[in-house]
């Protein structure tokens, strides 16, 4: 993103985007369900299917946060770093981030 302007609509929360215009016209923000999950899959020629943030675990955990710390796990280099990341970004008391990571890894292997 190379402009502030750019920036501040790709940062934009959730419920002010409905508010964004393009010269005094509304605009509509699509929704691609698993887009990072499933262009990762196409990218090495694979379908994926169905909910890639679906974990079958004993424990449930909410879907929202298991999708963070997948896009956070992809953007990191090793597990140190993912489990430091999400540990700064949400707060998840009492969640063992290395049990949803084998979750995730489980599920995407």
């Amino acid at each position: 993103v190379h402009s502030p302007t750019a920036k501040a609509v790709v940062l934009c929360l959730r419920p002010h985007r409905k508010k964004i215009k393009l010269n005094g016209l509304p605009t509509i923000e699509l929704d691609f369900q698993g887009i990072h999950p499933h262009l990762l899959y196409a990218m090495n020629g694979i379908q994926l299917e169905g909910d890639p943030y679906s974990l079958k675990m004993k424990n449930k955990f909410d879907r929202e946060k298991i999708k963070t710390i997948f896009l956070i796990a992809i953007n990191c280099q090793n597990r140190r770093g993912t489990v430091k990341a999400v540990s700064n970004t949400l707060q998840i008391p009492g969640v063992d981030i290395n049990m949803i990571l084998d979750g995730l890894l489980e599920k995407h292997s």
